[in-house]
């Protein structure tokens, strides 16, 4: 398992950052802005980045009055101008809050690098219908409740230091496996010891649906649950009765590999195991 999940950290995706044809000022359109995301991390990581990249176009933008706040028409909330919230489109808007291996998969993957479309203006609030939060807020509000799932209460994420917490997003940014394992949940129960549920996301319809469920790693004779058993499961999992297929991380999986070390060799930093759904066409 250990050596699984080395390979998974390693995993990066070369990504080629483009500004949004809207917010060109111009008749070039600056350089992309090129970089090896890590799998386990999140696109907003780069929003930094990306605003010093585009800095003069945000700033030409921004005096012309093309960029508004993000809240510009709503009561008591306010940005500063020329920083509104940065969002990501491949060519749909894309779902900040998954991982970027989560995002790419979802996307259907294929040539690389992975050309990816930054907005610094017009969030699309309605198509996206994310909270107000920050990625790594939201980041640790997922850990909380896969936490919950496993061990029957989030009390170990809750009580996190605060400094434990910042050591354990910097890991996820920038994709250190060792650092992340310094600074990641102690569980009162070693994680070798079997979860109550186990946390798996599936990810439907392109990446636009994802469906949270636990699912018991052991049948009533104590035997290992295997993929299918449980992910296929037509009776309990209606809207899966048509799945053809099932993947994480790039890689199809074996319906009859057990659901406990699935997990616990593909899981995310969140400790989710995301997989995606393939359908039969229709």
């Amino acid at each position: 398992m250990d050596a699984v999940q080395e390979e998974v950290w390693l995993g990066s995706i070369p990504v080629c950052v483009e500004l949004a044809g809207d917010e060109v000022v111009g008749a070039k359109a600056p350089r992309p802005y090129w970089a090896m995301v890590p799998r386990m991390s999140y696109l907003p990581t780069l929003a930094g980045a990306l605003r010093t990249h585009f800095s003069d176009s945000i700033a030409q933008l921004s005096y012309r009055g093309g960029l508004k706040r993000v809240d510009e028409d709503s009561e008591g909330t306010e940005e500063e101008p020329g920083f509104s919230r940065v969002w990501f489109s491949a060519p749909e808007p894309l779902r900040w809050q998954r991982p970027a291996g989560v995002l790419y998969d979802a996307c259907g993957g294929g040539s690389l690098p992975w050309r990816v479309v930054v907005h610094f203006s017009n969030y699309p609030r309605s198509l996206l219908d994310l909270e107000e939060d920050t990625c790594e807020r939201t980041f640790f509000h997922a850990l909380k409740q896969a936490v919950h799932l496993e061990t029957g209460t989030a009390r170990a994420a809750l009580v996190m230091p605060r400094v434990q917490q910042s050591a354990l997003w910097k890991a996820v940014a920038s994709g250190d496996r060792a650092a992340f394992a310094a600074a990641d949940v102690k569980n009162e129960s070693p994680l070798e010891a079997p979860p109550r549920s186990v946390p798996v996301r599936l990810v439907l319809e392109a990446g636009k649906t994802v469906v949270q469920l636990p699912f018991s790693a052991y049948d009533s004779r104590g035997r290992k649950r295997t993929l299918g058993e449980t992910l296929l499961d037509g009776d309990r999992l209606e809207f899966l009765t048509d799945a053809s297929a099932l993947r994480a991380h790039a890689v199809d999986l074996d319906p009859d590999l057990p659901l406990i070390d699935t997990w616990k060799a593909l899981r995310h930093a969140d400790h989710f195991l995301y997989v995606l759904v393939s359908h039969t066409q229709r």
